[in-house]
């Protein structure tokens, strides 16, 4: 349940019964708003860049440093980097390390993001298929059978199509966080959506059409193939504040891909693989 909705962030500084703020917001209003936060005395997780510049970073951390007891973090979305699993090993254990990096670099592969725990759908190791499904049906609750939901960087997701009629917006692959469109619910292309954003390749299906569809990903592009041939890859945007261009901030188009279940479509899809590597 949501208990405050405000206009003026300031009003949430104010309140006792708020001890952290997690803040998201573009990168031109990092400076003020975290300075804000600091000052307040409430704990600060914020996103990067902790400031626009140099003069904004400077000013954030004169706040912190004058702020006692000021509890300040920054989210990171990759805390599987092997420099950031290097780095925490050395400040957990004190440890040296001994092993070659090839060698390590080669076993952090398999690592997910904490025991038992894998939000960002990787699966490590070496190459290899992690699911194959013959003819896949509409509105089926496919993790429920195989336990894949979604699969993070890298990976490939290939599969068979005959494509008939759809309607915008049909789902072909979903999860909680992701929707895979067959036909995106705006311009009936090949697309996905997530964190409420809409991205589309600039290929539309004809009615009767029959292709091998691969969709390939990782942390900084989102490619699709067609046929074997490269349609188009979608890469970092930069999307600007004001009319000038100093204040931007990039986005970036990637899909952790949704295998949780299958939407509502009427094209016949099948030969169905996923890998673990991209293609």
């Amino acid at each position: 349940d949501i208990k405050y909705s405000v206009s003026d962030y300031k009003e949430l500084l104010d309140k006792e019964d708020i001890d952290a703020i997690y803040c998201a917001v573009p990168h031109n209003l990092h400076e003020q708003f975290y300075i804000d936060i600091i000052k307040s005395g409430k704990a600060l997780l914020g996103e990067k860049p902790f400031g626009i510049d140099k003069k904004a970073n400077d000013a954030i951390m004169k706040a912190y440093r004058e702020t006692p007891g000021a509890f300040v973090r920054c989210s990171s979305e990759f805390p599987f980097y092997p420099a950031m699993q290097t780095m925490a090993v050395k400040m957990w254990t004190g440890a040296k390390p001994t092993v070659p990096f090839g060698e390590f670099n080669k076993a952090r592969l398999a690592l997910s993001d904490a025991p038992g725990v894998n939000i960002a759908g990787r699966f490590g190791g070496d190459h290899r298929t992690i699911l194959e499904i013959p003819a896949v049906k509409a509105s089926t609750e496919y993790a429920k059978e195989n336990g894949v939901k979604e699969i993070g960087f890298e990976y490939s997701v290939s599969f068979d199509i005959e494509y008939s009629c759809e309607e915008n917006g049909a789902v072909l692959f979903s999860s909680r966080d992701a929707e895979f469109y067959l036909a995106d619910p705006v311009q009936g292309k090949i697309g996905f959506s997530r964190d409420g954003y809409l991205n589309t390749f600039n290929y539309r299906f004809y009615p009767g059409e029959k292709a091998n569809i691969t969709i390939s990903g990782n942390k900084e592009v989102t490619k699709l193939f067609v046929n074997g041939k490269l349609i188009e890859t979608l890469d970092k945007q930069t999307i600007y504040h004001n009319e000038g261009g100093k204040d931007k901030m990039y986005y970036v188009r990637t899909l952790v891909f949704p295998l949780e279940k299958t939407g509502e479509f009427n094209s016949k899809v099948c030969n169905l693989k996923v890998e673990n590597y991209c293609k």
